[in-house]
């Protein structure tokens, strides 16, 4: 997990979904992380995140 998480700023999807297979371990905040990416929350160029995020809190926020 991290030579896929951390090498580069792309992170290879269908790598981690061959890994994510064979179960996610919890330590490093990995599983949040992955499953994010998986499920299309977070896209895979890490660049974009902090944008996403603060973007995806915003919005639940408003729905509070």
């Amino acid at each position: 997990y991290d030579r896929v998480l951390n090498t580069s700023a792309v992170i290879n999807k269908e790598q981690l979904a061959q890994l994510a297979i064979h179960g996610i371990p919890d330590e490093c905040n990995y599983r949040s992380k992955v499953w994010r990416i998986l499920l299309n929350y977070l896209p895979p160029n890490k660049s974009e995140w902090d944008a996403i995020l603060m973007k995806k809190r915003e919005t639940y926020a408003q729905f509070l």
